[in-house]
């Protein structure tokens, strides 16, 4: 027994005295509060900023084919035929699973672009820049 170590004695917490001049507990802010000060109209334009960028982030067909339009215009050493397929690709199964009036219009050319991998690097990027350039077909 004389290796045990001591511990402290417990103070239950009803006998611990609060001094009376001692100010009171406050409250945790809440997790999306908003100061209250000169800030507000500042955190107001932070916040619609990150909505803005958040929902630029999200994927949709039409800033995939912005995208599509973006990797056509690269120079001919930047641009890799199987890498603008696979965007393409990717392109194809968001308008299909968001159910886009361009899914079938899109599953086509990719179809098309597909079959012309084996032609050169030029023609391949003047053929994907004729499909998934900036038009609109409505």
């Amino acid at each position: 027994m004389a290796d045990q170590v001591p511990q402290a004695p417990v103070i239950p917490v009803a006998d611990v005295l609060i001094p009376a001049d001692a100010p009171p507990a406050a409250a945790p802010p809440a997790v999306n509060a908003v100061p209250a000060n000169a800030d507000n109209l500042e955190i107001a334009n932070l916040l619609q900023r990150i909505q803005a960028l958040e929902s630029q982030q999200q994927t949709s067909v039409e800033n995939g084919l912005s995208g599509l339009a973006a990797y056509g215009l690269r120079r001919k050493p930047d641009f890799d035929k199987y890498a603008a397929l696979a965007l393409a690709e990717d392109i194809v199964v968001v308008a299909h699973n968001s159910k886009h009036e361009k899914a079938a219009f899109l599953s086509a050319a990719t179809k098309a672009l597909r079959e012309r991998l084996d032609k050169p690097l030029e023609q391949f990027q003047a053929y994907f820049l004729a499909l998934f350039s900036d038009k609109d077909y409505s």
